[in-house]
């Protein structure tokens, strides 16, 4: 009873979903296609795989990995794996060989638990991963040491009782790796509950809500609305992954409450034929993340959506998510703006030499509290320049405003510096979005012999309209001071994103020219 009476005590991601049970074990917990699961047999689910994992031998502390498309097995190996006290690893499932390779050796998995279509992968790539007890596949076999992922279904369904830390690790989340290799930002349960538990607060979810998931569940969105739904007891639809007509579908028959589209997303949904046949009448708060929502779109989601809030967060793996929201009353007075810190992260701007910057000067975002990681896994001299001064440096160049309001200039190492002037390319993007030709765009420094960098603009054009770069770079003069203006465009049929819906800028550099120097 003491080991019991600890977890029930305690902040920890099982935990979360255990007491959740506990109060609705009739309520509908997960939806995917046509099947559905109450919380009562989610739980039971979620507590045979983690028996299952114990009896095969997985110890406190040790690291598996979890290598699957949106699914209900997913996430309940997501919970099992920290209910049984390990450390559950998230592969993204766009991975190749080398990549899934890299992480599953780096993060020191001990066993992998796998779909379907990733066993010939797993085949290929086995001889190095020696650190790899055990292969459970979906389907398929990968020989000695590998069993079906079923089998350990055969464990009874009672609550696994392992006392855990509320800072010991529950997820390893990898970065996306925009430049170099990802790094694993090391979760605690503090921080993924903490982020968890703040954001019924801040984005207004509430128990009964319908939240559609279209995003990928392997990365810091589980976190962010999944988790929080569960928590909330509210019932989760999930997509294998997104597509506009089968979201409106979604929406539609389930009548779903809450979404979070990244801003990509989102203009695919607008977009698509026979959108207006469908009734949208349950969608009560629209969340936007993963990337700046630019201001002509927030303002049609409005204009579409009449009776929904918009929520547009903002933050990174690395805070185990959401670090600032824009709520909706302050949608349009806040234009390029992604808000207010959460009431559990606190932030400040700092220079060069991490002084505080004086109110409305750039500076680089810093964050402390709960939910910030606890280090880059294997990698202590990242961690270290990341958590100087022991505030999370995120690299990202902000200003506040008399308010306290954060406006997102750019990425650090985006930053362009042409003629001796600084400028970021969120701002010119900002502008370009406003054209009506343009769908996506984005804004590069390249080298130039006589500015040192110029500003490049990479854009695609919205269906059945044109533009010429000429026409845009005088849009963008007209609206910016000149030295700001690309100097040239180049126009593409869409961007290189990753799974987040970041753009890739490193990809755009390869192929249309790289930054100065110096």
């Amino acid at each position: 009873m003491e080991g019991e009476d600890l977890l029930h005590r305690s902040l920890l991601m099982g935990e979360v979903l255990a007491r959740t049970s506990r109060q609705f074990p009739g309520r509908v917990a997960l939806i995917e296609g046509e099947r559905q699961i109450t919380y009562g047999d989610y739980n039971r689910l979620v507590n045979r795989y983690a028996n299952g994992l114990l009896a095969l031998g997985i110890k406190p502390g040790e690291h598996v990995a979890v290598w699957m498309y949106n699914s209900i097995e997913l996430t309940a190996l997501m919970f099992a794996v920290t209910k049984a006290g390990a450390t559950a690893v998230p592969l993204n499932f766009r991975y190749n060989a080398r990549d899934a390779a890299y992480v599953i050796d780096q993060s020191d998995a001990v066993a992998v638990l796998a779909g379907a279509e990733f066993t010939e992968i797993l085949r290929e790539i086995r001889p190095e991963l020696p650190k790899v007890r055990h292969f459970l596949l979906a389907e398929g076999s990968l020989g000695a040491g590998s069993l079906p992922l079923e089998e350990l279904l055969q464990a009874p369904d009672d609550e696994p009782v392992h006392p855990v830390d509320m800072l010991a690790p529950a997820i390893i989340l990898y970065t996306s790796g925009t430049t170099g290799q990802p790094k694993g930002a090391v979760l605690s349960h503090l921080a993924v509950v903490t982020n968890a538990l703040t954001m019924p607060m801040v984005a207004g979810f509430r128990s009964g809500d319908v939240y559609l998931n279209a995003v990928p569940l392997f990365h810091v969105g589980f976190i962010c609305f999944f988790l929080a739904h569960i928590l909330v007891g509210g019932t989760v639809v999930i997509m294998r992954a997104f597509d506009p007509s089968g979201a409106a579908q979604a929406i539609e028959r389930h009548k779903v409450t809450t979404v979070w589209f990244v801003p990509t997303m989102a203009i695919s949904f607008l977009a698509q034929d026979g959108f207006s046949g469908y009734d949208f009448s349950s969608l009560r708060i629209w969340n936007s993340g993963g990337a700046i929502l630019p201001t002509e779109l927030r303002a049609r989601i409005m204009r579409t959506f009449p009776n929904a809030r918009i929520n547009d967060v903002f933050g990174m793996t690395e805070t185990a998510s959401v670090t600032t929201l824009l709520p909706h009353e302050d949608g349009l007075r806040k234009s390029a703006c992604v808000g207010l810190p959460i009431p559990t992260v606190e932030v400040r701007v700092l220079d060069e030499e991490d002084r505080d910057v004086p109110q409305g000067a750039p500076g680089e975002i810093v964050y402390r509290g709960p939910t910030i990681m606890t280090e880059y896994y294997k990698l202590p001299e990242a961690t270290a320049r990341a958590m100087r001064g022991g505030w999370f440096h995120a690299g990202d160049i902000v200003r506040q405003d008399e308010e306290g309001y954060v406006y997102v200039l750019d990425r650090k190492t985006d930053m362009i510096i042409s003629g001796g002037e600084n400028i970021f390319p969120r701002e010119v993007e900002e502008v370009l979005f406003q054209h009506p030709a343009v769908l996506e765009a984005a804004v590069i420094g390249v080298a130039d012999e006589h500015w040192g960098e110029a500003v490049k603009a990479i854009v695609a054009l919205k269906p059945e309209h044109e533009a010429s770069a000429e026409e845009l770079m005088e849009f963008c003069a007209e609206r910016l001071s000149r030295y700001k203006k690309p100097r040239s465009v180049e126009f593409v049929p869409s961007l290189p994103r990753n799974a987040s819906g970041k753009v890739l800028k490193t990809a755009l550099r390869k192929s249309f020219g790289a930054k100065a120097g110096y």
